[in-house]
């Protein structure tokens, strides 16, 4: 990760080859989360290389005291990689059957990680898809659970989400704020510098009123 830090692209394909086998183990964990249990051997080293070289331009934030290994410390962009990767598998729709494509039942995300529960839905919903792919791209990981968290607890009807995120996460709520207000700026910077995320402008999770 330290070459990687400073640009050197061969590392990325150096920790694929040396290290491939515990980031296919990642991604196929991930994919199993996602229903996506029939990805092949050559899918999953696909995967684990797309995964490798995502790290590159996050190499710099990440730290050998935190313990984690590199591709677990980005667990939520690897989540949004594999997503997007399985999402051509989604189950078509039976019209016999009435089923609907995007009916997505509370107990499918029971007891799934934040970052997994979004990228299932993701698969079904592309808005949600564009709407994960523009919060990692302007946002870190620790920051992306903090907006996500936070706008659950506001969805809820929850009077002071910023000071139970705060206490969930261990930041103070002046920190809880600051991050949603960093990451709203950011997304409309987006959303108004790059025509391909046009459409996260009308959802009301651009609109969050003023953290409380």
């Amino acid at each position: 990760m330290g070459r990687m830090s400073e640009g050197d692209q061969a590392a990325a394909f150096e920790m694929y080859v040396e290290l491939g086998d515990a980031v296919r183990g990642s991604v196929a964990r991930i994919a199993r989360n996602l229903n996506a249990a029939h990805l092949t051997r050559e899918d999953l080293d696909a995967l684990a290389l797309d995964v490798c070289m995502a790290l590159l331009p996050i190499s710099t934030s990440w730290t050998a005291d935190g313990g984690a290994l590199p591709w677990v410390w980005a667990h939520r962009r690897v989540a949004a990689i594999v997503s997007a990767y399985v999402g051509q598998y989604a189950s078509p729709f039976d019209e016999e059957r009435g089923d609907s494509p995007t009916d997505i039942h509370a107990g499918d995300l029971e007891d799934l990680p934040d970052e997994v529960a979004l990228a299932r839905i993701a698969r079904r919903e592309p808005l949600v898809g564009l709407l994960l792919d523009a919060l990692t791209s302007v946002t870190s990981d620790r920051d992306l659970r903090v907006v996500l968290v936070f706008a659950v607890q506001q969805a809820q009807g929850d009077p002071s989400p910023s000071h139970t995120v705060a206490r969930a996460v261990g930041l103070e709520p002046d920190n809880v704020r600051q991050i949603v207000s960093r990451t709203r700026r950011r997304l409309h910077g987006l959303v108004e510098a790059d025509e391909r995320y046009g459409a996260l402008g009308a959802l009301p999770f651009l609109g969050l009123r003023d953290a409380a």
